[in-house]
């Protein structure tokens, strides 16, 4: 591992990932506003870990195949958990969790043989808004009566997801249109 804060920083997000699901699971007020603290600090990190990479020059292909491994892990994880407590459902989910793992696989690949893979700006967009909707998710949950509140709101939160979801969605039709010479590498 190339140790330089960037990458210090996306690794932090893997490690806080499953403390974070683990307090969202127990289901305890205050360890749910902790997790909401953690989580929001590794939402942050997520900005400040290529924006310090490329102010100070410390780009690196580790750290470019790192930064959204680590984002990929830390939201996962709290949507993971959210599902678990019946909050989202579970096709949404796997939509996610599918195209993540997909993006990976090829990441890896563009890696092995020296590609560079293109992120949208519309990928950036998805990733922020299911940031800040966990964010918002563990704020009400971190209130006396959150869950109930939350499903007050429910329409509200079904619709955020089904947003996220024709996002994720969009961002990998896109995704493979702006990487498509992997694929005729990959066939050939």
């Amino acid at each position: 591992m190339n140790y330089t804060l960037p990458n210090i920083l996306s690794f932090l997000r893997v490690l806080i990932a499953p403390i974070v699901y683990q307090m969202i699971l127990s289901g305890e007020i205050a360890l749910i506003r902790y997790a909401l603290i953690i989580y929001s600090l590794g939402a942050i990190t997520d900005y400040l870990d290529g924006y310090i990479a490329r102010r100070w020059g410390n780009t690196s292909s580790f750290g470019s195949f790192l930064d959204p491994i680590a984002d990929k892990i830390l939201t996962n994880a709290a949507l993971l958990v959210i599902m678990a407590i019946h909050v989202i459902e579970p096709w949404i989910v796997l939509i996610i969790i599918s195209r993540d793992i997909f993006i990976t696989l090829l990441r890896i690949y563009a890696d092995r043989i020296g590609e560079p893979i293109i992120t949208s700006f519309t990928a950036k967009v998805k990733t922020a808004i299911q940031l800040t909707f966990t964010m918002v998710i563990l704020l009400i949950l971190s209130i006396d009566n959150g869950y109930s509140q939350l499903f007050t709101y429910r329409s509200y939160v079904d619709i955020f997801m089904y947003v996220i979801a024709l996002l994720t969605l969009y961002t990998s039709v896109e995704f493979c249109f702006q990487n498509a010479r992997l694929f005729k590498r990959l066939i050939n």
